[in-house]
């Protein structure tokens, strides 16, 4: 799959320990570096959405077109 910079995406997260089971992060490419992207996720830290970076293979990710408000920002009115 080839992604861009600003490409709206859903990370599929394996976690540790997660006995096979995946968790679907929507996040947002800000940087590709060949089969690596750094994307921005949403995570909440004692009750804020915070934003953070992560690095991950670009084959655990797929296209969004949802849009999600905690990970792209209130959408914008034209």
């Amino acid at each position: 799959m080839k992604v861009q910079t600003g490409d709206r995406v859903v990370w599929s997260y394996r976690p540790r320990g997660g006995y096979g089971y995946v968790v679907p992060v929507a996040g947002v490419v800000d940087q590709v570096q060949g089969s690596r992207v750094q994307i921005f996720v949403a995570r909440k830290v004692a009750g804020l959405w915070q934003r953070e970076l992560r690095t991950v293979a670009v084959r655990n990710l797929q296209l969004r077109t949802a849009h999600v408000i905690e990970v792209d920002g209130e959408p914008q009115h034209g």
